[in-house]
């Protein structure tokens, strides 16, 4: 028998065994209810499926025996191993033979699942470089970005820079003039202060010239009063 068919010797089999104990609960149901002749029946009825099942398990047990020889007789050739399902093939064996297992459900079913897996992990794969690509690309911006930050607060520094420098150069010149604006102030102050000094040592000057000039006119006039008192006094006496 074929695998085929020996699996569907196991199925009748099983709906057999399945039958025969409904029929057995049926008529022990008659026999209790005192229905002699249906539990009759229904037991003999059991008997002719037990030789039908009966039957099925020695064409099974047969064919197990078969396919052990066919086994044993393959184990003395030459064997290979299937590539896509892992089943034992005899080398060179007819043609007949590996088309029939290219296109049993085993072969088949294994190349199907080979097919799809191979789909599954070149999706994945597709994926995974799709997904390296983009945090490349993310990256790269990254990059970009702070690369653009960089110049942004370098240019920004520079600008700080330069408004400091302008600045401190305007307020040094500030300073400048500020400073020399004091400095003609205090030149100012002082040269006006030495022009009062000069001012009072020329009226203090002529104040003593003033003072020298009037002391020697009272003087003379001293002099001229004395000159003329003694003048009176000689005149008096000659009389």
């Amino acid at each position: 028998l074929s695998p085929q068919q020996t699996q569907r010797n196991q199925e009748q089999i099983a709906l057999l065994s399945t039958k025969i104990n409904s029929l057995v609960s049926e008529a022990e149901a008659a026999g209790i209810e005192g229905n002699v002749e249906q539990a009759q029946g229904l037991m003999k009825l059991c008997d002719q499926l037990k030789e039908e099942r009966e039957q099925l398990r020695k064409q099974n047990d047969n064919s197990h025996w078969s396919q052990t020889a066919e086994i044993a007789a393959a184990q003395e050739k030459q064997m290979e191993v299937c590539e896509v399902c892992g089943a034992f093939l005899i080398v060179g064996d007819a043609q007949s033979r590996i088309d029939d297992h290219l296109m049993g459900k085993q072969h088949v079913g294994y190349a199907r699942l080979r097919m799809a897996l191979e789909e599954i992990m070149n999706e994945r794969a597709k994926q995974r470089d799709e997904k390296e690509k983009k945090r490349d690309e993310e990256r790269r911006e990254r990059h970009r970005q702070r690369e653009e930050e960089e110049k942004k607060k370098e240019k920004d520094r520079e600008e700080r820079r330069k408004r400091r420098e302008e600045e401190d150069g305007r307020r040094k010149h500030r300073d400048e003039r500020v400073h020399g604006s004091h400095r003609d102030r205090e030149w100012d102050r002082d040269s006006r202060s030495r022009h009062r000094e000069d001012r009072g040592s020329s009226r203090s000057h002529r104040s003593r010239s003033r003072d020298h000039r009037d002391k020697a006119r009272h003087e003379d006039r001293d002099r001229d009063r004395r000159r003329e008192n003694g003048d009176r006094d000689r005149d008096r006496r000659r009389h």
